[in-house]
């Protein structure tokens, strides 16, 4: 018959091996969950997120130039001060005819009078001419929109020696367009995914690496910028002040890394 020690021996022995078996197991689980876990994450980033871009130095084909005509004239000569700006308006016509622009090119934009308030003795103006009113502000636009933009800089630099001598007429604003943007996009946003590829790709292969498919790609908005400039903005650039012009497109393209 077991003694009284014998059996607490063996019963502290038995404890001691099932402890030792489930320290074992506790051994196994935790290494197969962190190992699962490494692999989990070397499959989350088993992925290159690059920038691609691409520009092209285009030519603007669209021109559109402004003429306005002002004269300022007393109450009670409203009538010839209209007469006098349809007088200017014909003859800014005529010098636009010279050049080579056709009538379907030039239209009116703006007309308008303004009151001009007479003033109190302090020379105060009131806006609401409560003392009566001194004269008229009139003014109107002329706008030309042609395709030629060699043409449409010839007038620029020669108007304001032919025509804005006179007083009260004056070349204004200025701009140049280019029409085949929409044509040009996808043509650019091919070009900037290749570049994007061809970066990931130099990734890839620094770390050993090969380059996958593509995983997710968006397209950035286009700038249309100075040839030298560097101007970009979340909503896109659109530079109207010169006839050269530098189209950028920017993708963002994520790839498969095996």
């Amino acid at each position: 018959m077991e003694t009284l020690k014998n059996i607490k021996n063996n019963l502290l022995n038995t404890q001691v091996g099932v402890a030792s078996v489930m320290f074992g197991i506790a051994i196994m689980i935790c290494a197969n969950l962190l190992a699962n876990g490494i692999a989990n994450i070397k499959r989350a980033n088993n992925v290159i997120a690059v920038t691609g871009s691409a520009e092209k130095i285009v030519k603007s084909d669209n021109a559109k130039m402004t003429f306005t005509i002002s004269k300022k004239v007393k109450a009670n000569d409203l009538q010839s001060g209209y007469k006098s700006v349809a007088s200017d308006y014909d003859f800014i016509k005529k010098y636009l005819k010279t050049k080579g622009v056709a009538d379907e090119n030039m239209y009116t934009e703006g007309s308008n009078s303004t009151e001009i308030c007479k003033m109190s003795n302090t020379e105060y103006p009131y806006t609401d001419c409560t003392l009566g009113i001194s004269g008229y502000d009139i003014n109107q636009s002329l706008v030309i929109s042609i395709k030629d933009v060699e043409k449409a800089k010839e007038i620029v630099m020669q108007a304001p020696s032919e025509v804005s001598v006179i007083p009260g007429i004056t070349l204004g604003k200025v701009e140049y367009f280019y029409d085949k943007l929409k044509d040009d996009r996808v043509e650019l946003m091919s070009m900037a995914t290749k570049n994007a590829m061809e970066r990931a790709k130099a990734v890839a292969e620094a770390g050993n690496s090969a380059l996958g498919a593509i995983v997710e790609a968006s397209a950035g908005v286009i700038q249309v910028t100075q040839v030298n400039s560097v101007d970009v903005s979340d909503y896109g650039t659109y530079d109207t002040s010169t006839i050269e012009k530098k189209v950028t497109a920017v993708v963002r393209v994520s790839f498969e890394v095996k």
